[in-house]
């Protein structure tokens, strides 16, 4: 968190201190235009379920108007921002220029997805300045 937060954040909250709460965000990582249909028909950029966020109005109104899914959750996710922008916000987008693309190297060192073995999480947890790689 400590490397991840910074690197979404920063790119969308620019006042400093933060002027709260934050409202409009979509962050986490970038999903490849082969996994997300809102990147395939070009509707607009999607999360990977590796890590994503979204701001507190975002999920106050999925809560209110969104059922379970029962789909892949990162989709879903995906769904509901459209959903969002859509309907509460009239079709203005959302902010996410938090959404990182890992094939740029945004991400490297700040997910802790790919930590999938004991070994990896024990390195991961004792270097506190670098990260998982």
């Amino acid at each position: 968190w400590r490397q991840a937060l910074p690197r979404m954040l920063n790119r969308v909250v620019t006042e400093r201190p933060a002027r709260l709460p934050l409202r409009r965000l979509y962050v986490g990582t970038l999903a490849a235009n082969y996994s997300c249909p809102g990147v395939l028909d070009g509707r607009a950029p999607c999360s990977a379920g590796a890590l994503y966020g979204f701001s507190m109005d975002i999920v106050l109104w999925v809560v209110q108007n969104a059922g379970p899914v029962e789909e892949l959750e990162d989709m879903e996710a995906c769904a509901w921002a459209r959903r969002f922008e859509s309907e509460a916000l009239r079709r203005r987008k959302l902010d996410a220029r938090g959404l990182l693309e890992a094939l740029r190297g945004e991400i490297g060192g700040a997910w802790a997805h790919p930590v999938k073995d004991p070994e990896h999480f024990e390195q991961c947890y004792k270097d506190r300045v670098n990260g998982c790689y």
